[in-house]
């Protein structure tokens, strides 16, 4: 089921939340009750009554809230839901990256796995790539700096290997981060 955009726009309006239910009284005395799990986005555009028990109803359930000016030129409001962990995940890989022991074994899982699958890639076309050690090094870097010497010289090996494997006819020599461009055109009749 699509989630809809509610917009509350008519001035004097009270928004407010009752058991899972969003209720809005118009000014008319009208009653209108929208559950709130069929709502993604709650849209106020003019002078309205917000519960806070609705806003934190809503920031709770996903819902964003967009409070737009009474004014032009002012600017719109936002309240975005939780983010589900997703801040929490961000600030824990900023604190990952501020600490030198955690980001080179960071560093060190990445290029494991980097040179373990260049070698198994190989493999699976027929070419013998020993990677343990290259993983060995991995492991005992000490330093950033280290490591991105092993991960590059790792690198030009499996590239090496491609080279001498394939036919001449492919005229691939190795990496090349400049290769050469045949410019094909095509007409239509």
């Amino acid at each position: 089921m699509d989630k809809a955009t509610l917009i509350a726009e008519e001035a004097g309006a009270r928004l407010s939340f009752k058991r899972d239910v969003l209720v809005m009284e118009q000014p008319s005395g009208a009653c209108h009750r929208i559950g709130l799990k069929a709502i993604k986005q709650l849209l106020i555009k003019s002078d309205i009554y917000l519960s806070s028990t609705l806003l934190d109803a809503c920031l709770a359930a996903g819902v964003s809230v967009v409070i737009l000016p009474g004014r032009p030129r002012e600017p719109a409001r936002h309240l975005f839901p939780e983010t589900n962990g997703a801040l929490r995940l961000r600030l824990a890989q900023y604190a990952a990256y501020l600490d030198p022991q955690q980001r080179l074994e960071i560093a060190q899982h990445f290029i494991i796995g980097k040179i373990t699958a260049q070698a198994d890639c190989l493999r699976r076309h027929g070419i013998d790539l020993p990677s343990e050690r290259f993983i060995r090094h991995v492991r005992a870097s000490t330093d950033i700096a280290s490591l991105m010497g092993i991960e590059g010289a790792s690198t030009a090996r499996y590239f090496h290997r491609w080279a001498v494997s394939l036919h001449p006819e492919w005229e691939f020599t190795g990496r090349n981060r400049r290769p050469r461009v045949i410019r094909l055109t095509l007409y239509y009749h």
